[in-house]
């Protein structure tokens, strides 16, 4: 699926915008999709069209075009956001359309791409192939979900490293979806409220994790598989990006309430190279980035 927003013509200078030809098949709908950062977005029609990406061509591909927009952070307040290009593995079970990746991934030298998202910077995505060494790579195979990109967290603790020690870490047993187009963590309200207790000045509203302005926020470490494969996700990463008055902002770390379930976001990312590999048999990599990296 590849989504379109509608863009002011004031600000379209210099940017991409999809102006389907008239014989592209298209009908219309009355639908939406809730995203895991809280956006909303309702459908008013959607397109067959073909999608080019690099050398590839995907025909009779869906193009949803959007009639609305809701959200209170991440993209639905992006004005660089142009649509979004969905690499979800599959549509549901009784969908009889192919998504963008399973009919990439044929056409791949190897049915895999990398995800290296950078804090703060420009990050890039690789296709078809693993630019890492085998020994580098650490992967984990769902072939319960066939539907999401998820990874199984067995375990977590909160803060850097104080007198030579770190905090001892907290079991836990859940399975999050990895998802590059989730703004924030969305983790099990355990997890979050025993982060925020560690936040001076932290207040809940309305549901809501709310931080003081400018204060330095703990590292949140998060282990995967029965390994316990640790990532270590700096405060920083987690740091709020948008203020709610003059004295507090909206954390990046959130109680799971949406109907997916937990999220690993950008920040996420921001820590760790992240390889989604498969069509059928769908498992998820995971490479440590380098210092030069991650700040």
């Amino acid at each position: 699926m590849a989504l379109f927003f509608a863009i002011p013509r004031l600000i379209r200078h210099g940017r991409n915008t999809y102006d389907p030809t008239a014989n592209v098949l298209s009908s219309s709908l009355n639908t939406g999709v809730n995203y895991g950062d809280g956006l909303v977005v309702g459908f008013d029609r959607v397109y067959l069209d073909k999608l080019k990406l690099g050398d590839t061509t995907q025909g009779d591909q869906m193009v949803f075009r959007a009639s609305s927009i809701v959200g209170q952070s991440g993209i639905a307040r992006s004005i660089l956001m142009e649509g979004i290009f969905a690499l979800k593995p599959r549509y549901d079970a009784d969908s009889n359309c192919h998504t963008v990746w399973a009919k990439l991934a044929t056409d791949l030298p190897e049915p895999v791409f990398v995800a290296n998202l950078r804090f703060n910077d420009r990050g890039k995505y690789v296709f078809g192939k693993i630019p890492y060494e085998k020994k580098d790579v650490k992967f984990w195979e769902d072939d319960i979900e066939k539907d999401f990109w998820r990874l199984p967290v067995t375990s977590y603790s909160i803060g850097g490293i104080e007198n030579g020690r770190e905090e001892a870490a907290k079991k836990t047993d859940f399975k999050a979806i990895v998802d590059t187009g989730a703004s924030s963590l969305h983790l099990p309200s355990d997890i979050v409220q025993n982060y925020y207790a560690k936040v001076p000045g932290h207040i809940q509203q309305s549901g809501q994790h709310l931080v003081p302005s400018g204060q330095v926020l703990p590292d949140l470490v998060l282990y995967i598989g029965e390994e316990s494969y640790p990532v270590r996700i700096p405060g920083k990463f987690l740091q709020p990006q948008r203020p709610v008055n003059e004295l507090f902002c909206l954390g990046r770390l959130e109680e799971s309430t949406n109907p997916h379930g937990h999220i690993l976001g950008h920040q996420f990312f921001f820590a760790q190279n992240v390889i989604f590999k498969g069509i059928d048999v769908l498992s998820v990599g995971l490479v440590k980035k380098g210092a030069e990296e991650c700040y």
